[in-house]
């Protein structure tokens, strides 16, 4: 990288991944409040970061970092001059209760610094792709528009791995540096965005932080946004996409159920999967009674919550027991100390039919709750806000029980919610690419960048030697190539 790259290519991706998103945000609604245009600034900030190195590709322009630097600021240029032409102003008016969500921020930037190298089950994939970027200057698996689907041999869902080399590429920040950056880009956008669902589902700013404490601090968004993937940004964007479905019917809900139908795709395969279900049994609540009555609810819940047992992997001990255990363990791992709330709000809140926006989510909190319970964690993703959803109902029913108990149930919770979290990230630290490792793959990265080379090792030292050498390639190596 030359000295005038190393000086535009940090200050160009800062404006690439937060200035230029909210400066079109502003342009395009400028009566949204700070909460609602920091989260459509995330989502615009993956979709703007992903269709310029496709454009780049298709225009047969190598993406390196003087033409992402040129792209970038001319967009900026533009949106900014647009913005001072109208005397929009640059600021949203009033602050909406984003001082806590601020906080909240800081603590998942403090909990994602990778303090350790790679870690993660698949992240050496997602950095693959991203390094075929940097290293062919173009998408070599883009050789078909579904191929930024994932839907072609050897392609993924596309949004990551282009966002990341977007970040490595201009920011020369390596793998380390570019995973956190994109794993603050999935917290930021997922923490606001759930800020404004639960906003639409309860009464109040306070249960709306709540909701977006537990939301990002869950095992399930630590897990896939610590060191975050496309798993990652499937989950920061999905509560605006359900957020779009509660708007619906408005003209204006429907461009944003097409957009971040389509941006939730280009994150993870299970974003088609998600729009399949969730659109019909969202139509299905049209035709729900409005009803204070409990026993309906618990009736209409019920069998849905058998199919979640008998999907549950059994564990210990011979069936049924076995199916006990693992649901159990299943409850815990992937939603900490969320279900038993959830089973209270279902069987005491008799409001579950009554409020709008919970009576619109209730047929799909039902559909995806049995999703979360099988051996693979997809289903869980799709859940995740809908357990927050009846998790934080409960929270608030114990709260307005017991109303002098309030501080202390907040502060239990509080704790819970915090371990849970802790726990996922030291998980993952723990089985991080050991140092040993990493010089390994440093060595082979500064012997020969360009490679390719053939790695064989034990274990999972093989895909973490591959995340950090540039000449492991997925794509290019032929027949006629000898691998080293």
């Amino acid at each position: 990288m030359s000295a005038i790259e190393a000086i535009l290519g940090p200050i160009t991706l800062c404006f690439a991944l937060a200035g230029t998103p909210y400066l079109l945000v502003r342009n395009s609604a400028p009566r949204l409040s700070w909460p609602a245009t920091i989260a459509a600034a995330g989502a615009t900030a993956i979709l703007l970061n992903t269709l310029i190195p496709v454009l780049l590709h298709v225009m047969a322009i190598p993406i390196t970092t003087m033409s992402l630097v040129a792209a970038h600021a001319k967009l900026a240029i533009l949106a900014l001059a647009a913005l001072l032409a109208r005397r929009y102003p640059i600021r949203p008016e009033g602050t909406d209760g984003i001082r806590p969500l601020l906080l909240l921020t800081v603590a998942f930037a403090v909990l994602v610094v990778p303090i350790t190298h790679l870690a993660g089950i698949d992240t050496y994939k997602w950095q693959g792709l991203a390094t075929n970027v940097a290293v062919e200057s173009g998408i070599p698996w883009l050789v078909h528009p579904v191929s930024l689907l994932g839907f072609t041999p050897r392609a993924y869902p596309s949004a990551q791995p282009l966002v990341l080399a977007t970040a490595q590429i201009m920011g020369g920040l390596g793998v380390d540096g570019g995973y956190f950056v994109v794993s603050l880009l999935s917290g930021v956008t997922g923490l606001f965005s759930a800020y404004l669902l639960g906003k639409a589902c309860f009464d109040g700013r306070a249960l709306a932080t709540w909701f977006a404490c537990f939301y990002v601090f869950s095992p399930v968004f630590m897990r896939y946004s610590h060191w975050a993937t496309g798993r990652g940004f499937f989950l920061a964007l999905y509560p605006l996409f359900i957020l779009m479905l509660l708007r619906f019917p408005r003209a204006l809900a429907w461009i944003g159920i097409i957009v971040l139908g389509a941006l939730l795709a280009l994150c993870h395969k299970v974003g088609l999967v998600s729009v399949a279900v969730l659109l019909p049994f969202t139509l299905v609540s049209f035709m729900l009674p409005r009803t204070h009555n409990r026993i309906l609810v618990l009736l209409l819940a019920l069998p849905f919550v058998a199919v979640a047992f008998i999907m549950s992997p059994p564990l210990a001990l011979p069936a049924p027991a076995g199916l006990g255990v693992g649901f159990v363990r299943a409850s815990i791992t992937r939603f900490g100390w969320m279900i038993p709330f959830c089973a209270l709000a279902l069987a005491a809140r008799p409001d579950w039919l009554m409020h709008p926006a919970r009576r619109r989510l209730f047929p799909a909190m039902l559909a995806t709750f049995p999703l979360a319970y099988p051996p693979d964690i997809y289903g869980a993703m799709m859940a995740l806000p809908f357990i927050i959803l009846a998790a934080t109902s409960g929270v608030d029913w114990v709260r307005e029980r017991w109303p002098r108990m309030r501080k202390a149930i907040q502060l239990a919770v509080t704790v819970l919610t915090a371990l849970a979290a802790l726990v996922i990230v030291e998980y993952r630290n723990i089985n991080a690419t050991p140092k040993h490792v990493y010089k390994a793959a440093q060595f082979l990265e500064f012997h020969d960048p360009r490679g390719p080379f053939q790695v064989h090792a034990p274990g999972r030292a093989r895909v973490q030697i591959h995340a950090y050498v540039s000449g492991c390639p997925r794509f290019l190596v032929t027949p006629g190539q000898e691998a080293r």
